[in-house]
């Protein structure tokens, strides 16, 4: 084997090593503070990793695995949440595997600056509705009279059009 053949070789088998040490950090906790990275776009499938991220679910199905296994590892858990809005759709539960000491805690947190918001409401759009024209269903609807229903008039305003 060549002299070039032999260092591609030495640098591809010591680039697979870091790639999978990296991996098993993030998956297994070895003892040591265990990172894990998560993106409102990542994957359930990713490795946890900054450049492969794990959607939220994911990352805390993962952690509670982790940590009823083990116990939280030395050092603690991060999990580092990169900026975005993350939509939830169901209760997100932190049982008591989560919990931890002074050096064994289980932190999950916005990384650095970046805004992340957590939306556990169903965006609609205005397609599809129409004002109640029938006097009875508008008066069931609203058994306080006409006009606005129990004092809340439902218009186009709302968190994504400014108001």
């Amino acid at each position: 084997m060549s002299s070039i053949s032999r260092v591609f070789v030495c640098v591809f088998l010591s680039f697979l090593a870091v790639a999978g040490m990296s991996s098993s950090a993030v998956g297994q906790g070895d003892g040591g503070p265990v990172v894990v990275w998560v993106a409102a776009d990542g994957s359930d499938a990713g490795a946890g990793t900054e450049g492969a991220p794990l959607s939220f679910g994911a990352a805390i199905e993962r952690v509670r695995s982790l940590c009823r296994e083990s116990g939280v590892p030395a050092g603690g858990v991060t999990v580092w949440l990169r900026g975005g809005r993350y939509a939830l759709r169901e209760p997100v539960v932190l049982g008591p595997e989560f919990g931890g000491a002074a050096d064994r805690r289980v932190v999950i947190a916005a990384y650095g600056d970046e805004r992340v918001v957590f939306d556990g409401g169903l965006l609609i759009g205005a397609d599809g509705f129409a004002p109640v024209e029938d006097a009875a269903e508008r008066g069931a609807a609203c058994p306080g009279g006409p006009g606005p229903c129990g004092g809340q008039d439902a218009d186009r305003s709302g968190p994504d059009r400014g108001a």
